[in-house]
């Protein structure tokens, strides 16, 4: 996490104020804090820190909820795929000024359990996250695995806590397969945002993980995050990191990919079905890129 600067400013020589006091500094005549008020900075100081170890706590006993069972009998996986991409669009990317195709994602659940991601940390502020999953027992309970996926945090305003490298889409040449262009996405929140396969057992009729789940101060030391059964979440084409870099690309026909747990961090019940692709036609005109959907997967 990226720390601030120390506030102290810079003077004409370069040094900062700090550095430049030294005896030859005038004497002034600064009032000395009396007892009464070292007492009472005390005590605010300790109201503060038994706030904040309150909501450690309260957040890290919200998040965790029961226990897993030991032994795994008859576990019910989920399955990731990914939603048919419904919008292409091409053109000069905000930030960067790079051209760019845009894509949306959608994650979906079609298994006979849903996905579920714990995390937890042993202090606040640590980077050093165990990400869990939660595979649900049929009989109920859940057993629970370490993983090698990570999490990330978006800070203010967004304020959430995301799983890295969850999805990635990439450009690739048709004939060939090779990957032109890549995004792995970094922050993916899982949470319920539209049911698409309503009548699978077990799917919910409406929202279970929603997006508040992802949501928390970045002192929380623990998370629990998922899809439910028959849902999917969607991350629309002009969120961030949506977007395919073309520098360099020219103007033909290739494929885009997108990959649910490109880096197999989590067990489903089947791992051959985590793709969708689109064809697309790319054209440039005075530096900027245009995209046609010439095919799609079947």
């Amino acid at each position: 996490m990226a720390t601030g600067t120390t506030g102290c400013r810079t003077g004409p020589s370069g040094l900062t104020h700090n550095a430049r006091m030294t005896e030859e500094t005038p004497a002034m005549n600064t009032p000395t804090a009396t007892p009464r008020h070292r007492r009472g900075i005390l005590l605010v100081v300790v109201v503060v820190l038994i706030a904040l170890a309150g909501a450690v706590l309260a957040s890290g006993a919200l998040s965790r909820g029961p226990s897993p069972v030991a032994t795994r009998i008859a576990p019910l996986l989920p399955d990731l795929v990914m939603a048919p991409i419904e919008t292409a669009n091409a053109g000069i990317q905000e930030f960067t000024n790079l051209p760019v195709v845009r894509v949306d994602a959608t994650i979906v659940n079609k298994g006979a359990g849903d996905f579920i991601i714990a995390a937890r940390r042993a202090w606040p502020w640590s980077s050093d996250w165990t990400v869990y999953q939660q595979v649900e027992e049929a009989s109920g309970g859940f057993t629970e695995q370490v993983t090698d996926g990570g999490m990330i945090f978006t800070g203010a305003p967004h304020t959430h806590w995301h799983v890295t490298d969850m999805e990635s889409h990439r450009l690739e040449r048709i004939d060939t397969g090779e990957v032109l262009s890549e995004v792995i996405k970094q922050g993916f929140c899982p949470f319920d945002t539209e049911a698409h396969f309503p009548t699978l057992p077990g799917a919910p009729p409406s929202p279970v993980f929603l997006e508040s789940d992802c949501s928390g101060a970045s002192f929380v030391t623990s998370m629990r995050m998922g899809t439910s059964v028959g849902w999917g979440d969607e991350y629309p084409w002009h969120m961030i990191e949506q977007s395919i870099d073309l520098t360099g690309i020219p103007d033909g026909t290739y494929r885009i990919r997108e990959i649910a747990d490109p880096l197999d961090w989590f067990e489903e019940s089947d791992e051959t079905n985590n793709e969708t692709w689109i064809d697309v036609s790319i054209a440039t005109n005075g530096g900027i890129p245009s995209v046609e959907v010439v095919g799609r997967a079947p």
